[in-house]
């Protein structure tokens, strides 16, 4: 009834274009029929293909005037007075002489009873034609409208088919509430396709409505439909919030609109962020390893600060896996370098998360002797076959020599063992490889003349060097060169594991392990027993950093844990740093020697011997956290990169278990505990490169949200989206038109919408974003009390399977005074495994020592949070 009187008046007023934005074209043009039968004023309409018609009783329409644009447009200059809709004449509007012809009919239309309704999914009017226009955006159907057309739907069904309904009309009314935000044919086709599944109408059909309307939502791109998940209590603490929250559980109902109560508004929450540098490699969920940096490269080549849409499945640590959504490239952060004894490294801002054996501890306050959860291998990984993209045979640098006439074409174990032999003891020059073997290497020397057959069809060349009495290979043909020397890049200080390889599959990643080890490696002490200090293992020697880390890390992937040993050589005067890259536990042998292993029996005999020493009374053993020896603050990078997964906590870095900051549960809960749906904006999906797009996605938007109200919208992690608006030069002032469009719409909202906003930096957020009046109220979620902590632990321990009642709950809390609830679960989890080593029922003692052991954040990140509970004394609202 709304856009009946709306449009009416609009025509009323004489407007003599009215551009209507809708995508239903049929349910306006029988709005436009009710306002001429109203006004007494005759329809018509034009569609490309058709004449102008005149809109009669049923069976009396008739036809008038022509084709074409301009001749239909000459029709309504000698027509009467009457509403004429143009349906297509907006696919027009740039050519001049349409524009024109507009331009000299408005002002006829103004002084008659005529008016020019354009209609479309998007109207774009020319500047000359705008002033005289009206712009009109045709709301979606209301309850009213949706319940008439699903039950004109069912009833129709129901003549054509034997249909079963078995549903009430609550149940009819919840169906209905489902339908919102969808125009009416797509409602209509929505009831159609439940009913037919089963030809049956029954209360199962409204998940199925619930997943239609996902998959509409996603074609639209700029909003996502959320699966809800637990009530708030299952949400540890927040006493003041959920209170805030239970007093308006029922302001979106129609009683609180009789007793004069206005919908609320929304509520923004605050938290932190983290970022890695670029050469953190990240674990997917298919196995491949790839940089941060070379993730960001595909999705801006000049790594261009900014937050990107990116589409990655990584792995998390227990095995599971989840899309990450967001990238984010940060420039000039300030980080902490933090060096682990098993060789490790990483680089993240101070307020990036570590897991810890204790709980998460930010990067900024791990010290040294802190140790940090290592990822072990839980699953299989199915990564897809991967191309070589080795070029076509070109030529032989001598004319003496044959051409190679194949290459191979995807990556083999063949070919990785290979690449892996000459990673170790391989050169390059300008015109071909080179490799060196001892004089006494001939099993090696054989194998590498059959591999060189099979993969390549010829055989490198064979030269003895004096005085040290080495074989040399040399692979002479340039098409073999010019396709291995990426992967031999750098000096032997600056080697490393090619970046290809860390894209293979589990076989050709073992096949490259097995030649690098070939070369480069050794079996030392094999018959040595296992309790001696030195025991068995197997060792790499380099003299380059990078290629032991990167070797650490493939073996990681294998399920081999190895550390690396830095040692210093004398030579001369001079010092050379080398790096061994050690395995040593039975359970990383047994799985090396399983996997892995040599290419020659010479050194594949002692790694049987070495497994053969070992008792067979010793426990496999895994070391599980990796512990800090040095860390460097207050450092400097001109690039950090953030990986955003939602509703993960956790995923893998350079083999370490980091975190990740999802802050959905609370609007998931929200809108459980509330009964209503639950949509998320992504700001950064609203920009567009086509000049007007970006304000028309914002609008559809917004649209979509208030057709589904009343409802919960959720925008996460909202600084983000609008990063650019304080230089809103750069991008010709589009983000502050943006942003200034949904402060109006959040300060100014009619519709029933919540808004549950997240932020990771107070500080990016824009004052306007923060004032009073775009939301309810600004919570700050401080560290849980006494009460609160009890809560917590009664979740975590019914979560797993405890009964709270059987611990000391009060104490808990005592003993974890000053902790998070993150710290709080990890304490539980630490004390399952304890319990569980001992062969023990869990226990309050075992939980109260994993407490004692754990340093929480409160006491490692003092003065930060005291800094915060300062800021937000003044200007939040705390959530308990």
């Amino acid at each position: 009834m709304d856009a009946l009187v709306d449009l009416e008046l609009l025509v009323r007023s004489r407007y003599p274009i009215i551009a209507v934005e809708t995508w239903e074209e049929d349910r306006l043009g029988s709005t436009l029929r009710q306002i001429g039968s109203r006004l007494k004023l005759h329809v018509y309409e034009w569609s490309v293909g058709n004449p102008v018609r005149r809109l009669g009783p049923a069976g009396g329409d008739q036809a008038e005037g022509s084709q074409t644009p301009l001749e239909a447009l000459r029709s309504v200059a000698q027509l009467g007075d009457g509403i004429f809709h143009f349906k297509d004449l907006y696919r027009f509007l740039t050519e001049a002489p349409v524009t024109r012809r507009l331009v000299e009919l408005a002002p006829t239309l103004e002084r008659d009873r005529r008016s020019i309704v354009l209609s479309a999914p998007q109207v774009t009017l020319p500047a000359e034609i705008e002033k005289r226009s009206a712009f009109f955006r045709y709301a979606l159907p209301t309850a009213q409208d949706l319940k008439a057309i699903a039950k004109t739907t069912v009833d129709s069904l129901k003549r054509d088919h034997k249909v079963r309904v078995e549903i009430t009309d609550q149940d009819f009314d919840q169906l209905v509430d489902r339908l919102r935000g969808m125009t009416l044919f797509e409602a209509e086709k929505a009831v159609t396709a439940a009913v037919l599944r089963d030809l049956a109408l029954t209360k199962d059909d409204l998940a199925f409505i619930v997943d239609l309307k996902k998959e509409l939502l996603a074609k639209d791109g700029v909003l996502e439909f959320l699966a809800t998940e637990g009530a708030l209590d299952s949400v540890g603490g927040f006493k003041a919030l959920k209170s805030w929250l239970g007093k308006r559980r029922r302001a979106f109902s129609p009683e609180a609109k009789e007793f004069g109560i206005q919908a609320p508004k929304g509520i923004l929450l605050l938290g932190v962020q983290g970022c890695l540098r670029g050469d953190t490699r990240v674990l997917l969920a298919d196995g491949r390893m790839p940089t941060l940096e070379s993730l960001a490269r595909q999705v801006s080549d000049c790594l261009e600060p900014g937050v990107y849409d990116v589409a990655h499945r990584v792995a998390l640590e227990d095995g599971t896996t989840a899309l990450a959504a967001k990238l984010q490239i940060h420039e000039h952060r300030e980080t902490a370098l933090i060096r682990f004894a098993d060789g490790r490294e990483l680089e993240a801002t101070p307020d990036h998360e570590l897991l810890t054996p204790a709980g998460w501890k930010p990067a900024g306050d791990v010290k040294v002797g802190d140790e940090v959860v290592l990822w072990d291998r839980p699953v299989s990984f199915a990564t897809p076959p991967k191309r070589t993209g080795f070029d076509r045979p070109l030529h032989s640098v001598r004319k003496r020599k044959v051409p190679v006439e194949t290459l191979p074409d995807t990556w083999s174990p063949e070919l990785a063992e290979l690449v892996g032999l000459i990673v170790a003891e391989g050169c390059q020059d300008r015109y071909r490889v080179t490799l060196t073997l001892g004089s006494e290497e001939y099993e090696l020397s054989a194998w590498l003349r059959e591999r060189s057959e099979k993969l390549f069809g010829i055989r490198p060349t064979e030269r003895m060097r004096l005085p040290k009495h080495a074989r040399e290979f040399r692979f002479d043909a340039f098409d073999i060169a010019v396709n291995l020397h990426p992967l031999i890049q750098g000096t032997k200080r600056t080697k490393a594991v090619p970046d290809a390889i860390f894209a293979l599959d589990d076989v050709c990643v073992a096949g490259f392990l097995r030649g690098l080890f070939e070369g480069d490696g050794c079996v030392v002490n094999a018959r040595r027993a296992v309790a001696h200090r030195r025991s068995p293992r197997v060792e790499l020697k380099t003299v380059s950093q990078r290629l032991a880390q990167s070797t650490q890390l493939l073996l990681q992937r294998l399920g081999i844990y190895a550390t690396i040993r830095l040692e210093t050589q004398v030579y001369g005067f001079s010092r050379y740093p080398i790096h061994r890259v050690v395995v040593r536990t039975r359970k990383s042998l047994e799985r090396f020697a399983s996997t892995v292993g040599f290419l020659t029996r010479r050194k594949q005999q002692p790694l049987i011997d070495c497994l053969t020493s070992y008792s067979h009374h010793t426990k496999p053993r895994f070391a599980g956290a990796a512990r800090v020896v040095e860390v460097e603050r207050t450092r400097f990078v001109e690039r950090v990169y953030d990986l955003t997964v939602p509703v993960a906590e956790r995923f893998i870095a350079n083999g370490l278990v980091v975190h990740n900051c999802g802050k959905t549960l609370v609007a998931k809960s929200i809108a459980e505990d509330w009964g209503l749906p639950l949509l998320k904006m992504e700001p950064g999906k609203l920009y567009d490169k086509f000049i007007g797009e970006s304000e028309k996605n914002l609008e559809k938007a917004i649209a979509v949200a208030e057709g589904m109200a009343p409802c919960v919208v959720m925008i996460d992690e909202i600084e983000k989206g609008f990063a650019s608006v304080s230089s809103s030069e750069s991008d010709a002032g589009l983000s502050r038109r943006i942003f200034g469009r949904l402060l109006g719409w959040l300060q100014d909202r009619k519709a029933p919408v919540f808004i549950v906003a997240t932020s990771n930096d107070i500080e990016a957020l824009p004052p306007e974003m923060v004032r009073k009046g775009r939301f309810d109220e600004i919570f700050f979620i401080d560290l849980p009390d006494a009460d609160e902590r009890k809560q917590i632990f009664q979740i975590h321990l019914a979560k797993r399977k405890r009964d709270p009642a059987r611990f000391d709950l009060a104490a808990l809390s005592a003993h974890s005074d000053g902790f998070s609830g993150a710290e709080i679960e990890q304490a539980v989890v630490s004390a399952l495994y304890t319990a569980f080593s001992a062969s023990a029922e869990l226990a309050t003692e075992h939980v109260v020592e994993e407490l004692e052991a754990t340093r929480p954040l409160s006491v490692t990140r003092a003065e930060a949070i005291a800094n915060l509970r300062a800021w937000a004394a003044e200007r939040a609202v705390g959530a308990r």
